[in-house]
């Protein structure tokens, strides 16, 4: 009997281990079973908790009375818009629309007709949805010119409409990384101001700004004109079509030149300052000496130390420290053209008047955004040599 029990699969001994492997077996189940329902359960709160979250994001405080009607929140207080032209190869397009949020200062561009969906953050401010929520505002463009503006909440059961006739604001001014890099080039450029020089003494008809920009090019804006990007240059009135990148001046306000451009896109507006005009740091007497009149229209003189016998009607381009006479048709127009560019005096004439000789000229700066005029008396030039040779 002993040596019964000893054997491997003695009956008795094989009962009592599968009781042990089988109870084990199931307390473990039970364990898992158990561990199951807990994850089970932490999910489902999650899962509320997200579902609330989600629609806390799309919450509007908003007080509901009695039938599901609310109080919807007054448009004019809460966002600001304005209305770009649209581009101008298709005038019929639809006009570029911007939204800005008061409280948030978050902003939008759209094109008319448009939706755009809002909810309220935990803070009140309004913002803008990423995608669907109940709470949206239709706007369309009215024949006056005014927007209308159609606030909705979905969600009850009788959807809460308000409508509101809005005034578009001037559209705002972009920041500089709010621009395609190629208008970048031109504000980061420098105004220089109007042509003086080709105002008085060329065949300029118009006065015109100009912005120098990339390495050293000029765009001469007139009212009116547009410039387009065109093959890696800004060209003045270039062929337009709906995807031409092109920009135009719109105004002078406050010593800050206004400009607007569009892309297939937007519609642009930015703005440069104007520099400092630097003072004149050379007077009339002291730029032109020694004058001695040689007849009715001549005269020899001294620029900067250079001796010169000058006619009425003589510009004198100032280029790599030396004055130098133009005379030649070619190089006048070449200066007109900006091809030549230096500080430029122009010989206007002698006047004569009760015995007294007035030289009469004007001195431009580099820019030619200045101009000096010169009116020197030639006996007062001698009172002034006499009287410096004193000293």
């Amino acid at each position: 009997m002993e040596r019964t029990k000893n054997l491997p699969y003695f009956p008795l001994k094989f009962l009592r281990e599968g009781v042990i492997i089988l109870g084990s077996t199931f307390l473990l189940a039970v364990l898992l079973l158990i561990l199951l329902q807990h994850n089970a359960i932490f999910e489902m709160e999650n899962d509320k908790k997200g579902r609330a979250a989600s629609t806390a994001a799309y919450k509007i405080p908003l007080s509901l009375g009695a039938g599901f009607s609310c109080s919807l929140p007054n448009l004019r207080e809460e966002c600001s818009i304005s209305v770009g032209p649209p581009h101008p190869a298709d005038p019929l397009k639809r006009p570029f629309f911007t939204v800005k949020l008061m409280k948030s200062g978050a902003v939008q561009r759209l094109s008319l007709p448009c939706r755009i969906y809002l909810f309220y953050a935990e803070d009140e401010k309004l913002m803008f949805a990423n995608g669907h929520a109940p709470f949206f505002v239709d706007f369309a463009l009215l024949p006056s010119g005014e927007v209308e503006a159609k606030v909705s909440v979905e969600g009850f059961a009788a959807m809460q409409e308000q409508t509101y006739v809005l005034k578009p604001q001037e559209s705002p001014l972009q920041a500089l990384d709010e621009l395609p890099a190629v208008m970048r080039t031109v504000v980061e450029g420098r105004w220089l101001g109007r042509d003086l020089f080709a105002e008085k003494y060329g065949t300029t008809l118009r006065p015109a700004e100009r912005i120098e920009w990339g390495n050293g090019e000029i765009l001469s804006l007139q009212e009116g004109e547009y410039w387009v990007w065109d093959q890696e240059k800004w060209k003045k009135n270039g062929a337009i079509d709906q995807n031409a990148l092109l920009i135009r001046m719109e105004r002078i306000r406050d010593r800050t030149l206004v400009l607007e451009g569009w892309d297939a896109e937007h519609h642009y507006r930015f703005a440069m300052p104007q520099p400092l005009p630097i003072p004149a740091k050379i007077r009339p007497e002291e730029f032109l000496t020694s004058i001695r009149v040689r007849s009715e229209k001549q005269m020899s003189c001294t620029l900067d130390k250079q001796c010169l016998i000058l006619k009425a009607g003589d510009w004198v381009l100032k280029s790599e420290g030396k004055w130098r006479i133009l005379r030649r048709p070619e190089e006048k127009e070449a200066l007109q053209c900006g091809k030549l560019s230096g500080e430029i005096f122009v010989f206007d004439g002698i006047e004569s008047k009760s015995n007294q000789k007035t030289v009469h000229g004007h001195l431009f700066n580099v820019q030619r955004s200045q101009c000096l005029p010169v009116d020197l008396a030639v006996h007062s030039m001698k009172t002034h040599r006499h009287k410096t040779r004193q000293k």
